[in-house]
């Protein structure tokens, strides 16, 4: 939460942006990471250096290479930095009393919602931002490109599936083929992000909110174009990896000891070898394939 790190990130943004249009999805991430955890009331001071220089890059670096209008991504980074700015002012100047902080963003937002709402009806730009934003929501058709060029058309849960799967490994492990679906990464990151909600509600671990959010958003434009769904790759090995660290974690917590003739079984630690050591053959033996 420096300055020394904001700068580094930051050229890194105006590297990644200048060279492939596609970085502004995980500005776009950011941007909602950091409103998700305002309206949870966890501000830090730490998002000022950290944050707010790297969203700036980005949206003045899409203005630079990509020459757009203002897109809806842009958007979403200079709202997140202002929020940030006033929920500073706010605490620095006491406008309001401590006990009512947890109420200033959330406010802004519906303040914010309802203006861009009833402005989209005299605003060609706001109507723009409000169509942009129900498009990535309801995922309207892709018009003629997306139904002529098929990395443009739209993907669903057998794209998301059938990417994050250990199909190709069966070809040469037929004995596992019936355990396909168990030991694959879709069904190990499902389970990541139920137990990411769990330990945010039990534990508190905000931090958890990013590779939550990236998950979700990631299978979701792979539902807006098919083509997006190496986005899914990073965030779904994190999501299936925190399960399994979660699983060993409880396992190891509540495991059960029996002596059997002076010998020592720990009758939960046999079974997570064997789903672990099925869960890395299962996937090496897929990226052996492929």
């Amino acid at each position: 939460g420096s300055w020394k790190l904001g700068i580094l990130s930051s050229v890194a943004v105006f590297v990644a942006i200048g060279s492939w249009g596609g970085a502004q999805f995980v500005i776009y991430i950011i941007s909602m990471f950091v409103i998700t955890v305002l309206l949870l009331n966890k501000y830090d001071r730490k998002m000022i250096p950290s944050v707010i220089p790297v969203l700036l890059t980005a949206f003045a670096t899409q203005s630079v290479f990509l020459r757009l209008s203002m897109t809806f991504e842009q958007l979403i980074a200079l709202i997140t930095v202002s929020l940030i700015i006033i929920r500073y002012l706010v605490e620095r100047y006491e406008v309001v009393k401590k006990e009512q902080y947890y109420a200033v963003i959330p406010a802004l937002i519906v303040g914010l919602i309802l203006f861009v709402l009833i402005g989209s009806m005299f605003s060609d730009t706001l109507w723009y931002m409000v169509n942009r934003a129900i498009s990535l929501v309801f995922l309207p058709e892709q018009g003629v490109l997306g139904s002529t060029v098929a990395e443009q058309m739209p993907g669903s849960w057998g794209d998301v599936t059938s990417r994050t799967d250990v199909g190709y490994g069966m070809s040469i492990l037929p004995e596992l083929a019936p355990y396909r679906a168990m030991l694959s990464v879709w069904l190990l990151m499902i389970l990541g992000v139920l137990f990411a909600f769990f330990n945010l509600y039990k534990e508190r671990n905000f931090l958890l909110i990013l590779p939550v959010l990236w998950a979700l958003m990631s299978i979701q434009t792979v539902f807006f174009m098919v083509r997006l769904v190496f986005f899914l790759g990073p965030p779904a090995a994190i999501m299936a990896g925190y399960f399994m660290s979660q699983l060993i974690r409880y396992g190891m917590k509540n495991e059960i000891k029996v002596n059997i003739k002076k010998m020592e079984l720990k009758l939960v630690s046999i079974p997570l070898i064997i789903i672990i050591s099925l869960e890395i053959i299962s996937n090496a033996a897929t990226g052996y394939v492929i």
